[in-house]
């Protein structure tokens, strides 16, 4: 109810437009306009020490030394996983990430031995582990959806985006190597901002702090 009161009662994220194949045309122009704007206007508001502040060269060996792989992600700095938007421990660490914590419950769905379920429980449960698997493709589970392998094997993907953008030859806006002030904003995906043909509404408030810019989008 909160989300609705700052985009309508009928507002879209969106995520839910690119789940209705519908984002493109005007409404892509404007959700590409209306972030770039946002960027500058966070740019703006960010003094040049603190834009300065981000040590590319620390996540560059950090990614390097592989410190960024599951069985070590709690060793990687605070820099790198900000660089990455905060996304690499609580995703991938072993025993507190999400994916990891998610294939475990995965795994109680499939083998259900220990589960007290109702009637009406037990065909969830059944889809349910079948998308929790670490194989899992997505066109199984959902009809019409592609046959690619769900997020839950996202980890080298993860990997292979990271390398990419910490890549010297590869960085070609000094916007990449800088840091923004959020101003709270605390996660600017399309899933947390509502958007229609002239307006974009971002909803997602946390705790204001200096991120990359990467890291932020």
């Amino acid at each position: 109810q909160a989300q609705k009161a700052i985009g309508g009662q009928n507002a879209v994220t969106g995520s839910q437009w690119l789940l209705r194949g519908k984002l493109n045309g005007p409404l892509l122009e404007n959700l590409i306009v209306q972030m770039v704007q946002v960027i500058r206007d966070l740019q703006a508001l960010t003094k040049p020490e603190e834009a300065e502040g981000l040590c590319l060269q620390q996540v560059q060996q950090e990614v390097e030394q592989h410190l960024v792989q599951s069985d070590r992600v709690d060793r990687i700095s605070r820099e790198t996983d900000a660089f990455y938007g905060n996304a690499i421990v609580k995703n991938f660490h072993l025993t507190k990430g999400r994916f990891p914590r998610m294939r475990s419950l995965g795994a109680q769905f499939r083998d259900c031995q220990d589960l007290i379920l109702t009637p009406e429980e037990e065909i969830p449960v059944r889809f349910l582990g079948q998308i929790l698997d670490v194989s899992a493709k997505m066109g199984l589970t959902y009809e019409g959806a592609s046959m690619e392998f769900s997020l839950f094997n996202g980890r080298e993907r993860m990997l292979k985006t990271l390398r990419t953008a910490v890549n010297s030859s590869t960085i070609q806006s000094l916007a990449a190597k800088r840091r923004i002030w959020t101003c709270g904003l605390a996660d600017a995906g399309i899933h947390n901002l509502f958007l229609n043909q002239d307006h974009l509404w971002l909803f997602d408030l946390g705790k204001p702090q200096l991120e990359s810019t990467p890291g932020f989008l």
